[in-house]
């Protein structure tokens, strides 16, 4: 008899090929049969190979199971093909098994493929049966049998007929039909004779634990912010008078940002939407009243803030004016830019603009003209048509006299600092594939005149790409096909596609394409416009982080500034996970301090002397990890000479409450960044990135690459990971295969990571002295000294002179002792940062501030476990105001100067004194309960505070 993969069925082992089960009920055998079992999988190893739609689960398991497997949602969950052999072969009396879980109970299908055995498709069919679903199938684990009789044929010759003896089933698989159910199977089996089973035990679920014992939390829910003078914390101050007063923002030839009058700065900075509604419409589940841009530009100012981005849309709004022509400018945005460029100046605010994406562009063929078919990814990069109808967008917004500036026009205000070409696009990226018709072919046409220029004809092009020919070359028209973007990346090379010559030329050609139109548009600028903005022609990323993205970023130095737009967060499915958070979604929140470290955003490769931005960046709602954010943006940003990192997105003036996506689905927004665990830990850490309380340190690797490397797609010694962003990305992301760098990646927590596009030899410092392994993660200390970072424990430190502090899954460990300051926290996880506010050291500061941050949620938020680890499912995503876990925090601080400590509300303004006492004979340490309702504590010696 054929047994396959036989190990354990429920508490039984299997002895043999049968075995004798007792006190089973309902579906049990009769007394005196003897089931036979012919083939089980237990699922104890996790996912077995080649399983298709399936990922594990090691939570909430029946008692005595260590792992199931669960349907990735909206997939089929599907077994490996046993196509030989079979799994089992149809007999009489058979029956299948199985332990089932679904979060969402609804009626599915079981498949099994059978047909002859060995390895013709001989008597092939499909056979389905519907298993029932009771209502109580929710509430935990429960045993489905299902007779082969039940089973009946939907394909092949025995449709319609029941499995037939003799056949193998080679192929078994639930099938959903796109549906997220939550469907889980701990054990399957078949037997011979009858049903094996039983109730499954009970279940040990992560679930009850949770519940028992919610973390006690405060309600988040601050008046409006009336800029009182009598505020113990406002940055302002920090901010120039007049964003501009002393000229041009510009960068020195380090590549660093410097203002007008050489001083260094950086930027702090915001993603914002705020005042670009004209008429302001009010929508159902968002506030009725307008928001204020002049309020919003004070408060960012309070916070720390000093840049922010408009990212607009410049081409014409054809659903509000479905007539105009294709050089017609949306009128509406530019006056939004003039607006906010105005209010934010007057703050000592700059801003970005970012005035084109294609993601968002509209166009009508038969209006303009064109034949683009509403694709527009990669036009303007080479369609002459789209580049006249841009640059006289352009010249709109630059050259028109503005009265919200004052009559002066944009090309002449210097609080305009960085002027992004566009944003999100790229000839490297998988959208490239996408390009159809025309725009294909007169970039082929380009392709084709750069080919000859190399090789002098298109017959020696041929013989050096070893005759590589495409369908759709047509070298007598002048015209070049290109090769799938797939074929550069490791994906290919793993799946022995290595890339070729022709793919060689391929990269070279798209990488020197983007790079002459992002010269010529800075020229434009420059030169035409009369304007001295910085500028930045982009900000994406390409199919192959590994392989392309340096050729991406040096198709950048053609401007002044790099950039790239990544976020932070975790898995997030559901049917909106684009832009809301609503019931029955999937999240996991990952971790910088433990799951995910290299994707921390700022683990970026900077150009040599170029500054380099995240433009859009975030720690993603619904994220439970946010207040690791700001802590490490400032942390390693300083260390790394980070030039700037804009928070996505505002759409409110003030705190962002939890409210809906859009103002009319229920449900929440997802895009937010003025939440109680970020935006209300700006002013520590931009504080602490902007003063430069952190030190830079020296450039722990410089690689030299030169062009040719680039565009063979050489491996280089190091590389970053790639970002996600559900809106862009597709499954195949091509991230691995071949062609591993060889500098551990770890690095970037070092210190700063430096490119330059040259011939040259590569330096690395030891990094063996700041990084080594720890039980489950890494250890890795700053070059400065001042950083630690611990991915096995999951905590970081800050210990620089006027600014330490920790940021801590605090489970593994609770206390830390930094050079002036001491920390317990009994809390699961948070940050709490001391920062000097008198530019002093902490030991001898009259000002302190004390910030510590906690995860929030909306009010009424509820979860529980979902199938994989650490995956949760929303069953209410709340409604306002923000809830925030309540720190349980012990502070001592070395400095005996300090002698009162005022808690202040989310505003700044203090509200009432705690205690600060002594905590050793001498006097030298004080300690602080850190009060369970703020995020700021004030200590000073007791001295009004300076206006």
């Amino acid at each position: 008899m054929f047994v396959h993969r036989v190990r354990r069925i429920g508490l039984w082992v299997i002895i043999g090929v049968g075995c004798s089960v007792s006190g089973s009920r309902g579906l049990a055998a009769a007394p005196g049969q003897r089931p036979v079992v012919v083939y089980a999988e237990d699922f104890e190893q996790g996912v077995p190979p080649k399983w298709k739609g399936a990922m594990e689960l090691s939570a909430g398991l029946p008692a005595g199971s260590k792992r199931a497997v669960a349907a990735v949602p909206g997939e089929n969950l599907v077994s490996a093909d046993a196509w030989v052999n079979g799994y089992f072969k149809i007999e009489k009396e058979l029956y299948v098994n199985y332990w089932v879980r679904m979060d969402n109970p609804q009626w599915y299908q079981f498949f099994i493929f059978c047909k002859a055995p060995g390895p013709a498709a001989k008597d092939m069919s499909l056979y389905e049966a519907k298993p029932p679903v009771p209502k109580s199938s929710g509430a935990g684990w429960r045993l489905v049998s299902l007779p082969m009789s039940a089973f009946r044929g939907t394909m092949g010759p025995n449709k319609g007929k029941a499995p037939q003896p003799g056949q193998v089933c080679w192929r078994y698989f639930w099938g959903f039909q796109k549906r997220e159910l939550g469907f889980a199977v701990d054990r399957f089996w078949v037997t011979r004779g009858g049903p094996v089973g039983d109730t499954p035990p009970p279940v040990k679920d992560v679930r009850q634990s949770v519940a028992a014992a919610p973390a006690p939390t405060w309600a988040f829910d601050p008046e409006r912010d009336r800029f009182s003078p009598e505020a113990l914390l406002d940055l302002r101050s920090l901010n120039e008078g007049l964003a501009g007063e002393h000229g041009w923002i510009r960068k020195d030839r380090a590549g660093d940002f410097m203002r007008g009058d050489g001083k260094p700065i950086r930027f702090w900075a915001v993603n914002t939407g705020v005042g670009r509604e004209k008429p302001f419409r009010p929508r159902p589940r968002w506030g009725k009243h307008e928001p204020d841009l002049d309020h919003f530009a004070r408060w960012l100012a309070k916070r720390g803030v000093n840049m922010v981005r408009c990212h607009a849309h410049l081409n014409p709004d054809l659903k509000k004016h479905p007539t105009a022509p294709i050089t017609s400018v949306n009128k509406a945005e530019c006056e939004w830019i003039w607006r906010t460029v105005a209010a934010m100046k007057r703050q000592g605010i700059y801003t970005t603009v970012s005035p084109y994406w294609a993601n968002s562009m509209q166009s009508d063929d038969k209006l303009w003209g064109t034949d683009w078919g509403g694709r527009h990814h990669g036009l303007l990069f080479f369609d002459k048509t789209l580049q006249a109808a841009y640059k006289q967008w352009l010249k709109v917004l630059f050259t028109t006299p503005a009265p919200e500036l004052g009559g002066r026009t944009l090309a002449e205000e210097p609080a305009l600092a960085i002027f992004q070409i566009q944003n999100e696009d790229s000839l490297l990226f998988w959208t490239v594939n996408n390009l159809k018709g025309g725009p294909r072919r007169r970039l082929g046409r380009r392709f084709a005149a750069w080919v000859r220029r190399k090789y002098g004809s298109f017959e020696k092009a041929y013989a050096a790409w070893n005759n590589q020919r495409l369908e759709g070359d047509r070298p007598g028209q002048g015209i070049l096909d290109f090769v799938n973007i797939w074929h550069m990346t490791r994906d290919a090379r793993a799946k022995k596609q290595p890339d070729t010559p022709r793919c060689h030329d391929q990269v070279e050609f798209w990488t020197e394409t983007m790079r002459a139109f992002n010269r010529e548009i800075a020229e434009y600028i420059r030169n035409t416009l009369h304007c001295n903005v910085l500028i930045n022609p982009g900000n994406w990323k390409t199919a192959d982080t590994v392989l392309l993205n340096d050729a991406e970023r040096y198709s950048y130095t053609a401007g002044d500034v790099l950039a790239v737009n990544r976020y932070f967060g975790g898995m997030h499915e559901g049917r909106a996970r684009g832009w809301a958070v609503v019931k029955g979604d999937r999240y996991r929140s990952d971790s910088v301090l433990t799951s995910k470290p290299l994707g921390f955003p700022l683990n970026l490769k900077q150009a040599a002397g170029y500054p380099m931005l995240v433009t859009e960046g975030s720690w993603v709602f619904p994220s439970e990890f946010a207040a690791e954010g700001p802590f490490l943006v400032a942390a390693y940003g300083a260390l790394t000479g980070f030039d700037g990192y804009y928070w996505f997105a505002a759409g409110t003036d003030e705190w962002t409450p939890p409210r809906s996506a859009n103002g009319y689905m229920p449900s929440m927004a997802k895009w937010i960044c003025l939440t109680p665990d970020m935006a209300g830990l700006f002013p520590a850490a931009a504080l602490a990135y902007r003063r430069g309380y952190i030190r830079t340190g020296a450039p722990v690797v410089v690689e030299y690459r030169p062009l040719t490397d680039l565009w063979r797609l050489r491996t280089p010694r190091i590389s970053e990971e790639s970002g996600f962003d559900p809106n862009r990305d597709i499954a195949n992301d091509a991230g691995g295969g071949p062609g591993r760098p060889s500098i551990d990646p770890f690095a970037f927590f070092v210190g700063p990571v430096r490119t330059v596009f040259a011939p040259g030899r590569t330096q690395v410092a030891d990094l063996a002295k700041y990084i080594r392994s720890v039980p489950n993660g890494r250890h890795v200390r700053s070059i400065t000294g001042e950083i630690e970072l611990n991915t096995g424990e999951g905590w970081c430190t800050v210990n620089a002179p006027k600014v330490q502090g920790v940021v801590a899954h605090f489970r593994k460990r609770r206390r830390f002792e930094l050079a002036d300051v001491s920390v317990e926290c009994g809390n699961s996880f948070g940050s709490v940062m001391a920062i000097s506010l008198d530019d002093k050291p902490l030991s001898t500061s009259r000002r302190v501030l004390v910030q510590v941050g906690m995860p929030c949620r909306p009010t009424g938020w509820r979860t529980r476990p979902g199938a994989g680890k650490g995956v949760k499912v929303i069953l209410d995503y709340g409604r306002a105001p923000w809830r925030i876990v309540q720190p349980d925090v012990q502070l001592r601080i070395a400095n005996p100067a300090l002698t009162r400590a005022r808690v202040l509300d989310p505003n700044g303004m203090p509200t009432r004194s705690v205690s600060l006492k002594p905590v050793d004979p001498g006097g030298e340490r004080l300690g602080l309960t850190f009060p369970r309702d703020a995020l700021y504590v004030i200590l000073d010696a007791g001295l009004p505070a300076p206006k």
